[in-house]
């Protein structure tokens, strides 16, 4: 059978958002073992008038209070962008993983930039358990399983293959504008912020799609109100039933 999401949590408020501080975090709870531990970690930056010099943050670490130990998967970086020749913005998402053996209660797991947030600069991370894994390959072999893209468009797509009739195909984007709609197919991991996540632009609205069979070119996608900035990382999450 294919994965499924086995636990959530969303920050992107408070420190989140503060300049000068070096972490964002959220407090996971899990209810199977053992699991996959996925974080989309999101970074922004923005500047009036120009896009001269503007650059997002990477994430230099992620951490966690379980003493996890934390994968780099996948890393999208937009172009830079300037709004109605007021605000110049760059997005960027970066898919960070963990495997524990036991469940997790209330973890607090951490993302970290170096140096601390600039002035006018954003971090927001969604973490997200996943069970019913494959614990020898967690992720499906095709070399075409995950994907990145990014653009100025009302649609954001990017297309993933995989070899697995058992996976989990997740995605998470960052986009400018909200009266938003996920792609076909594909619903909420937080569903706090469904069935729409009209009240988001950001990997709060990560989605996911449980797949019975392998698939060629299978989009991962959404739609937002108007052509504007996004980026968008996904990925192929093999179950435990797979090859």
């Amino acid at each position: 059978m294919p994965p499924h999401i086995d636990g959530y949590y969303w920050n992107g408020t408070g420190d989140c958002t503060t300049q000068g501080y070096t972490n964002c975090a959220a407090f996971l709870t899990t209810r199977s073992s053992p699991d996959l531990v996925i974080v989309f970690a999101q970074t922004e930056a923005a500047q009036p008038a120009s896009c001269s010099g503007l650059t997002t943050p990477s994430i230099s670490s992620v951490t966690d209070s379980s003493g996890l130990t934390w994968h780099l998967r996948n890393v999208v970086t937009s172009s830079h962008v300037l709004i109605t020749g007021a605000w110049c913005y760059q997005f960027h998402i970066e898919e960070w993983y963990a495997r524990p053996n036991s469940t997790l209660t209330n973890d607090k797991i951490e993302i970290h930039v170096a140096g601390g947030l600039g002035q006018a600069q954003y971090m927001a991370l969604m973490a997200f358990g996943v069970s019913k894994v494959d614990q020898l390959h967690p992720f499906d072999s095709n070399p075409g399983a995950k994907c990145t893209a990014s653009g100025v468009s009302m649609v954001m797509s990017c297309q993933v293959t995989t070899s697995n009739p058992n996976d989990l195909v997740v995605g998470a984007p960052d986009f400018y504008f909200g009266a938003f709609s996920f792609g076909t197919g594909y619903q909420a991991i937080a569903p706090t912020f469904g069935p729409d996540c009209s009240t988001q632009v950001d990997i709060s609205c990560s989605e996911y799609q449980a797949l019975g069979s392998p698939q060629t070119g299978l989009g991962v996608s959404y739609v937002q109100a108007t052509d504007a900035i996004w980026c968008l990382v996904a990925d192929s999450i093999e179950g435990s039933g797979g090859s």
